[in-house]
């Protein structure tokens, strides 16, 4: 059997065809060479990540949703940075406050973890 492996870009841009275009499964299938089953698949698969809009959903709400998406994405990881800064000060100096801790990730070089080796541990409760 010899299955064919087709790149995230050709994938995105076939489901792309059927719900910007208003191509059917079966014309894009027979356009591109995948099955019409494979991309009716790429299509749910890419509505549900908030690469095409959803089913109703116009294309400028769901690049909104999928901009939001990566903020929030960025937003938590920051979060987690400080949360694991705040702990790090806490047990050193016991007084943090929020210029240390931008002191500190501003010391770091570029590509090197926050934690600067050091294996944090940040506790829910008292």
């Amino acid at each position: 059997m010899n299955t064919k492996h087709y790149t995230k870009e050709c994938r995105l841009q076939a489901a792309r065809l059927v719900v910007e275009q208003g191509y059917t499964y079966a014309e894009v299938a027979q356009r591109l060479g995948p099955s019409a089953w494979s991309i009716r698949y790429w299509v749910d698969k890419y509505r549900k990540s908030g690469d095409l809009p959803s089913t109703g959903q116009t294309q400028a709400t769901a690049d909104e949703l999928q901009q939001l998406r990566k903020e929030n994405s960025r937003l938590r990881m920051e979060n987690d940075i400080l949360k694991k800064a705040a702990a790090y000060f806490a047990a050193t100096s016991g007084n943090v406050t929020d210029e240390v801790i931008m002191e500190y990730i501003r010391l770091q070089e570029p590509g090197e973890p926050l934690d600067g080796g050091f294996n944090f541990r940040v506790s829910e409760g008292p």
